[in-house]
């Protein structure tokens, strides 16, 4: 149903051009997806989740000093 307006079909196409660089994939992502491996999910993880690439925020309640 999120491809019943020319505006949602070409949101799906300019995703597929942009991340996947292939048109093609609009009507395969899901085929994309099913193929990703606990592996491939870790080594991303491993990849980008690391010390030089966070933000840590420290929220404090309004008037604490810091």
């Amino acid at each position: 149903m999120s491809r019943e307006s020319n505006e949602e079909k070409a949101t799906h196409l300019a995703h597929a051009a942009v991340i996947h660089n292939d048109i093609t994939t609009a009507d395969g992502e899901f085929d994309i997806f099913m193929k990703t491996t606990a592996a491939d999910v870790q080594r991303v993880a491993r990849t980008y989740f690391n010390d030089t690439n966070r933000v840590v925020l420290h929220i404090l309640p309004k008037g604490t000093p810091r």
